[in-house]
């Protein structure tokens, strides 16, 4: 998370930090991104502001419908501790329909980013009625993690981003930051959070994955942290100065499910420092 960025300023700080890849940070790689085999995107301001739930077109076309045959979605069950994730089934409705019409649109292009986002601005700026939940009110059916089949309007459900593509996921809010921690975590997954504070989001990972740890370098808030939530792990940790126990830590994540973590350091921490230390 990327503490009062906006859309521009978040794309200053991924050019920045191009040198860091590479070994010497010299000429050769000047054309070098950190992380490399990641597919990076700024979700720029998906949950800004009370209610929303989508802002940007591309935070809307990573996350939103349309929905494909055999994706995973997570439900909106109005809390951020219940979990329900599902497999889509059967999908239709306006949303598909708003793709399948654009021409020049082949079929393995409707989980496309960019070509779903223009579907929908270019239903809005052609006047046919569509309006922020246009091509959200189709029904999808979903065949839920825990057995059964039910049928969801789609405008209650998010896209959860397959583990064969490696990403590396921006955002400028805690709306948007907590939206990822209760709708992209599983049974199978096991997370780590850097800069857990006072552990409030490390309570939402810990509700939907199989285990999550949150670290931070203020021994008070870990303190405060454990008392507050004394179901969750909380760990005193400086992870500029202690990587050894940062490696250690995700070793022993990794053996108990897929790691995926979660940063959110802010205050006077540089982005090349934060990138240079993950």
């Amino acid at each position: 998370r990327i503490g009062g960025g906006a859309g521009g300023d978040t794309w200053v700080w991924l050019r920045a930090m191009s040198p860091l890849v590479g070994g010497n940070g010299g000429a050769e790689d000047a054309g070098a991104t950190p992380f490399a085999g990641h597919v990076w995107t700024a979700l720029e301001c998906c949950g800004e502001g009370p209610g929303t739930r989508r802002g940007g077109p591309l935070g809307e076309a990573l996350l939103g419908p349309p929905f494909l045959l055999g994706e995973t979605v997570a439900v909106d069950l109005k809390s951020n501790s219940r979990h329900c994730h599902g497999i889509v089934l059967e999908a239709g409705g306006a949303a598909d329909a708003t793709l399948a019409s654009m021409p020049g649109v082949a079929a393995w292009l409707r989980s496309d980013e960019l070509c779903a986002a223009m579907a929908r601005q270019r239903r809005r700026f052609a006047g046919d009625g569509a309006d922020e939940g246009d091509g959200d009110s189709s029904t999808v059916r979903l065949r839920l993690e825990g057995g059964g089949v039910c049928a969801m309007r789609a405008s209650r459900l998010t896209r959860v981003l397959p583990a064969s593509a490696p990403r590396l996921l921006i955002v400028a809010d805690t709306t948007s930051y907590r939206r990822l921690a209760r709708t992209q975590i599983g049974g199978r997954d096991a997370v780590l959070e850097m800069g857990s504070s006072l552990g409030e989001c490390t309570k939402v990972l810990q509700c939907h994955a199989a285990v999550a740890v949150g670290v931070e370098v203020q021994g008070d808030l870990v303190e405060q942290s454990r008392a507050r939530h004394p179901q969750c792990r909380f760990e005193w940790l400086d992870c500029y100065e202690e990587p050894a126990r940062l490696r250690e830590l995700c070793r022993e994540l990794q053996a108990k499910g897929l790691l995926k973590v979660f940063v959110d350091i802010g205050g006077g921490r540089g982005a090349a420092g934060v990138c240079g230390m993950l």
